[in-house]
């Protein structure tokens, strides 16, 4: 049975940028650390630092892979969490470019899937990882 006094802490989105950062500090404070993320050669090189992380592939846009995740928590590390952070999003790679007029209103030369599939993660990703 695993020890279910340790502070066991789901970060989705904990590969990179602030969830990467949110992944070190409650490694470091000797959390359980279950790192959820799209980016596996990240997921898997920050769990090779730390002998308390472990990384698994998910996508929040992708139901399936969240309650893959939640059976496998429950399977091998306990039926519960302590802490929740989702920090998974982005937004689409061209924001970073000027727009056709040279201003930064590029959500407008999106292709309207991309804008769609940023809207999925951005907005509904942290309610389907609760959910």
């Amino acid at each position: 049975m695993p020890n279910q006094d340790l502070e066991q802490s789901v970060v989705i989105g904990g590969a990179s940028g602030i969830g990467e950062a949110v992944v070190r500090e409650l490694a470091g404070k000797g959390h359980r650390v279950i790192v959820g993320d799209i980016d596996r050669n990240k997921g898997e090189a920050l769990a090779k630092e730390f002998s308390n992380v472990h990384y698994y592939n998910v996508d929040v846009t992708k139901p399936k892979t969240l309650q893959d995740l939640a059976s496998t928590i429950e399977r091998e590390y306990g039926n519960y969490v302590t802490h929740l952070v989702v920090t998974a999003g982005r937004s689409h790679p061209e924001a970073t470019r000027l727009g056709k007029d040279n201003s930064q209103n590029v959500v407008f030369d999106n292709p309207d899937d991309v804008i769609r599939d940023t809207a999925l993660l951005n907005l509904c990703g942290s309610e389907l990882c609760v959910k």
